[in-house]
């Protein structure tokens, strides 16, 4: 679901994960004290893990595309925590995880605090909503709390489902600081969900050389070869960035405040399409591209000046990657709770962003919804205001008891 238009080739550059590294800094894609094997580790399987969503969901005729990698990988390894069989094995392959169970969650914390420590503009949290008085394992709980900071609330699903909607989607807003109102719409739990698990990001940052809100002008954005709409460019004059050219497209950095975190973007060059630049991304290239930047000063930079959210379902996504079975009544979710069988409904995500002279605000969030069999439909309205038929039947038997129809009520 679109709310905004987002220029497409801005699209690209909004689906790298945040980095705490400019160009001067590189290549470690980890904060100062996250630098260990295991964090990189992680922080290498997200890459690649948003780099082949991105793909699948590009193809799948999103115009403008925008999520968070993190937020997803993190919510997802909370799944796994839970997860069993092969159904864990599908969750691990996926994401392309290489260390150990007892390593890969502690490395996960790791790369977290790393992310949102000091001088940070970062922000992360999660959570677990469970069923009323359905049973869930502690070491389960325990995990998620200890490794994801994960506090775990009971709610309502089976007798008032939109009510503990609503209460996930308040969380969810103030953990974004109120970015993201509606990540559950109404029907995306129901009376048979069991477990919802949600992870939220929120970023602030200012730009390190800032945009003059004086040099905002109209100005033409190429849709197409065929088309143009009219955008508010922002521009910067005199000042030095990490560049690259080449391989058709160019890559500019740009830093923000305190140099931690940097937004990159990747244009095409004239007469080259943007389908061949997204063909060739990938962590391996992005890192190939990010070790030749050099500093360049530019007489002037502009970018459009946007605001865009996007809204996916990633159940068909996610099962093209490989999570297939856990996504069925045969998962294997023994992990988290007794209660059999257990599977995920769908991955719902919502991500925000908008850039401005001043920089850029975003917002992601994650929520995998876990169900349990068999499930439970829910309809409008049934309303018997015509002729009908009707019977009485015992159930344990299957006998018909008596059969009739109703033409006339009033007869």
């Amino acid at each position: 679901m679109r709310r905004h238009a987002i220029p497409s080739i801005l699209a690209v550059l909004l689906t790298i994960p945040v980095v705490g590294a400019s160009a001067a800094a590189l290549p470690s894609p980890l904060g100062a004290g996250a630098d260990t094997e295991g964090a990189r580790s992680v922080a290498e399987a997200n890459n690649d893990f948003g780099f082949a969503l991105y793909e699948l969901v590009r193809q799948s005729g999103e115009e403008n595309v925008f999520f968070s990698p993190a937020s997803l990988s993190t919510a997802l390894a909370m799944t796994y925590a839970g997860a069993r069989g092969e159904t864990a094995t599908e969750i691990r392959a996926a994401l392309g995880w290489t260390l150990d169970d007892d390593e890969l969650h502690p490395a996960v914390e790791e790369l977290s605090r790393a992310l949102t420590g000091e001088g940070a503009e970062l922000a992360l949290a999660s959570a677990l909503w469970g069923s009323r008085g359905l049973a869930f394992h502690r070491e389960f709980l325990e995990l998620a709390h200890e490794h994801y900071e994960a506090g775990f609330d009971e709610v309502d699903f089976a007798g008032a489902p939109d009510r503990a909607r609503r209460t996930i989607n308040a969380w969810v807003d103030a953990q974004t600081n109120h970015e993201i109102a509606q990540l559950l719409l109404p029907g995306d739990v129901d009376l048979s969900t069991v477990l919802v698990l949600t992870h939220a990001v929120h970023f602030k940052g200012t730009w390190k050389v800032r945009f003059d809100d004086g040099e905002t002008r109209p100005a033409a954005f190429r849709v197409s070869a065929d088309r143009e709409v009219s955008v508010e460019m922002m521009r910067v004059r005199g000042s030095t960035f990490p560049h690259f050219g080449g391989e058709g497209f160019q890559l500019l950095e740009l830093p923000y405040a305190g140099d931690r975190i940097s937004m990159l973007v990747l244009l095409p060059d004239e007469g080259s399409d943007l389908a061949d630049l997204e063909a060739s991304l990938s962590a391996d290239n992005l890192a190939r591209w990010l070790s030749r930047v050099q500093p360049t000063r530019f007489r002037s930079v502009e970018i459009p000046r946007f605001e865009s959210s996007t809204r996916l379902g990633l159940r068909d996504a996610l099962s093209r990657m490989g999570i297939s079975l856990a996504f069925t009544p045969s998962a294997d979710f023994s992990g988290m709770t007794p209660s059999r069988p257990a599977w995920i409904d769908n991955v719902f995500h919502e991500a925000r962003v908008r850039i401005d002279e001043e920089g850029t605000l975003a917002a992601g969030s994650t929520a995998v919804v876990i169900k349990k069999g068999p499930a439970i439909r829910e309809a409008d309205i049934f309303r018997a205001d015509r002729p009908f038929i009707y019977l009485i039947r015992d159930r344990r038997s299957g006998t018909v008891l008596f059969l009739g129809r109703l033409i006339d009520p009033a007869a």
